[in-house]
């Protein structure tokens, strides 16, 4: 039973020593949350001037609200949405516009709880294993302390088994501290997620918008790539069929009237339902890539740096699997960025990078694509294809950074849900 004992001890030991800096911080935090909240109380009993400056105080109540989102969010690895919403005209509307704000009032019961309770629980938490080792050092030092000032803890010690006395207590404050201190810091961060992070109503109406948002892209991604294969085939297959069919007709004519001129006729028409051919082959291609199934992502993708004009080098350590779809987005990614590089960076060197980050729950696939040339890409979206890769990714919930400046170099940064 001890040996098992021993372990737990040791973990919750280790548990509370992790999350004695967050508390720390936390009083300071309640302190300043605690004057907040005085004030806003202060001007919401306060008459005229009072009510005038509420607005600013509610403003101000705002940003603090965001300074412990993101440090809260930092902790948890979570980001924490406000549901504030921005508000427009004169100064009163926008005070009347706060006051209905179901975002505020929730920033308010927030700063309420995190100011006064929060200081004097969290204080009172803190100060145990202060208090335990005060206790337990007791033994150690009582006895080299003048007669008429006694070391005091619960109790003055003047003996030997008053100070046992106090290094029992001492065990006792080091066992609250280890049971309480984890236990307060969860209560901490759930009671900023709570009240500063969206609301099920509001989660629920991110969640439709986004959601509407992507299923837009997702039907624009797919018109424009109906449009492409159509194009594809109107202008280059199907004319080169045309061709061919023409060619056959003057065959068909040439058969009876002039023999000799059958053989040039015949390999004009091979050659063009050669070329016909190669050009449908392409489309296909161009729809879900061969290589994909035969090679997988990284080979798909070496191919793809192999045929850049640029000299281009990959690294695909840390790669895995993904689903198909994802797979393939990636891949057409990454082509239209090479192509993107050849065509407009003026580029003579340039890498790509994929790889799969994130445990099982939350896998993503990263595709970073680098140039050394003139930069400028965010201003150019239009005419280099960046408009098309977002379309593509945001299909699929993903990510897109563009990182350009002028004279280079340009990063372009895909993260690709694996879930989706």
């Amino acid at each position: 039973m001890t040996s098992g004992l021993l372990p737990r001890i040791r973990t919750r030991a280790v548990e509370a020593a992790r999350v004695l800096p967050f508390l720390l911080a936390e009083v300071g935090a309640s302190f300043v949350s605690f004057l907040l909240f005085f004030l806003i109380l202060f001007l919401a009993i306060a008459i005229t001037v009072g009510w005038l400056a509420l607005p600013w105080a509610i403003d101000l109540l705002g940003r603090w609200a965001d300074v412990n989102r993101r440090r809260i969010g930092a902790r948890t690895g979570q980001s924490i949405v406000s549901a504030r919403q921005p508000r427009e005209g004169s100064y009163l509307e926008r005070a009347q516009a706060m006051l209905h704000d179901r975002a505020v009032r929730r920033e308010l019961t927030w700063v309420a709880g995190h100011g006064l309770p929060g200081l004097l629980i969290t204080l009172l938490v803190v100060a145990l294993p202060l208090g335990a080792a005060n206790a337990l050092l007791i033994p150690g030092y009582w006895w080299v302390l003048p007669t008429d000032q006694p070391a005091a803890t619960v109790f003055d010690v003047t003996s030997w088994p008053l100070a046992w006395a106090t290094f029992v207590i001492g065990l006792g404050y080091a066992a609250l501290a280890l049971w309480l201190l984890p236990p307060t810091a969860r209560l901490r961060v759930w009671w900023t997620v709570r009240f500063l992070g969206l609301d099920r109503a509001a989660h629920l109406s991110e969640q439709v918008s986004v959601l509407t948002a992507s299923r837009a892209s997702a039907l624009e991604a797919h018109r424009a790539e109906l449009r492409r294969i159509e194009r594809d085939l109107h202008d280059g297959t199907q004319n080169k069929l045309v061709g061919v069919v023409m060619h056959l007709g003057i065959l068909e004519r040439s058969l009876g009237r002039e023999p000799d001129q059958v053989r040039p006729l015949l390999e004009k028409a091979q050659a063009a339902a050669g070329t016909a051919l190669a050009e449908l082959r392409d489309v296909v291609r161009s729809i879900y890539p061969p290589v994909l199934d035969e090679h997988g992502l990284d080979g798909a993708v070496a191919h793809a740096v192999a045929r850049c004009p640029v000299p281009c080098t990959l690294d695909t350590e840390g790669l895995r699997r993904a689903p198909t779809a994802i797979e393939s987005a990636a891949y057409f990614v990454i082509s239209e960025a090479l192509t993107n590089v050849a065509r407009h960076s003026h580029a003579d060197r340039a890498s790509v990078t994929v790889r799969t980050e994130g445990s099982a729950a939350d896998e993503r696939l990263v595709v970073e694509v680098r140039d050394n040339g003139v930069g400028g890409a965010g201003r150019t979206a239009g005419g280099t294809g960046i408009i098309g890769i977002r379309r593509r990714v945001e299909a699929f919930s993903g990510l897109v950074e563009v990182s350009s400046p002028d004279g280079g170099p340009t990063l372009l940064r895909v993260e690709l849900p694996c879930g989706s």
